[in-house]
């Protein structure tokens, strides 16, 4: 009997060390999800989050377009993307560009780097999504610390909310605003490419300020189109500087992410 279980033994710890890796392979995805046209109405205002969402809770990126879904979900800025035209520069006025709308709801026991998998997964499954990466030497806009030093405090404590910037376009003098809640200088860098993506016309702004603390601040601008016509105010540089941070054109290398498959129009939800 004793020399029969010892025979059984090396099987059901082979079998239990098989079992383990298929739990942990399980797909990342969001517990329910929506993805829908934005209304027309709603162009103005946007809210660009990142990722840093808790577990349980809901995550909803307003009124973006695809080509920003994906930044979003890959962490990269405009610059760093590449596809087909309809996509990377579609056709016609921004008002008949397609934007959409995600409300994601999170599983209780999401872990952090789960959540950008988790919006790839769900463009792969209505946009059928499919890219692969690639490594270019580009013109990258660095943004660091500036000689004056930090202008803006560490989240304190009780300062709450969803991670990412409330976008309000044309508001008062033409002004464009930005309140931008409890996000790091990476996350900064990567939403400056949506809330402004025509200063940035070269290459994606990557962070260099080794600044590791989460902030809350506000942004305000003119659109770079805005002083092509002539007008006064801001520029989204100038909205840096006053946070004690700077942004410099240089010479880096950043990985490219190519879509190779992407449908205009998302699968029903």
């Amino acid at each position: 009997m004793q020399h029969s279980c010892s025979r059984k033994l090396p099987l059901l710890l082979f079998l239990a060390a098989v079992a383990i890796p298929a739990q942990d392979a399980r797909r990342a995805e969001f517990e329910v999800a929506s993805v829908r046209r934005s209304l027309p109405d709603s162009i103005l205002d946007s809210f660009v989050p990142t990722l840093n969402a808790a577990p349980g809770t809901t995550l909803r990126i307003l009124n973006r377009q695809l080509k920003e879904l994906i930044m979003i979900a890959y962490n990269i800025g405009g610059r760093q993307l590449a596809g087909p035209p309809w996509l990377i520069d579609p056709p016609g006025r921004t008002g008949d560009i397609p934007r959409f709308d995600i409300v994601a709801k999170l599983p209780e026991d999401t872990v952090p780097d789960q959540v950008p998998v988790m919006l790839q997964n769900l463009l792969a499954d209505r946009f059928k999504l499919r890219v692969h990466r690639e490594q270019r030497e580009i013109v990258i806009y660095a943004l660091e610390l500036a000689k004056t030093g930090l202008k803006i405090k560490p989240r304190g404590a009780g300062d709450e909310g969803q991670s990412g910037c409330a976008r309000n376009m044309f508001g008062a003098n033409g002004i464009t605003t930005a309140v931008c809640r409890n996000m790091t200088a990476a996350q900064l860098a990567q939403q400056l490419q949506t809330l402004s993506p025509a200063y940035f016309p070269d290459g994606p702004v990557v962070d260099k300020t080794g600044l590791t603390q989460t902030f809350t601040f506000t942004l305000e601008w003119i659109t770079q189109q805005q002083r092509d016509a002539g007008e006064d105010g801001p520029s989204m540089f100038d909205a840096i500087d006053k946070l004690g941070l700077h942004i410099e054109r240089q010479k880096g290398s950043a990985g490219l992410l190519v879509v190779d498959q992407a449908e205009q129009i998302p699968s029903e939800n």
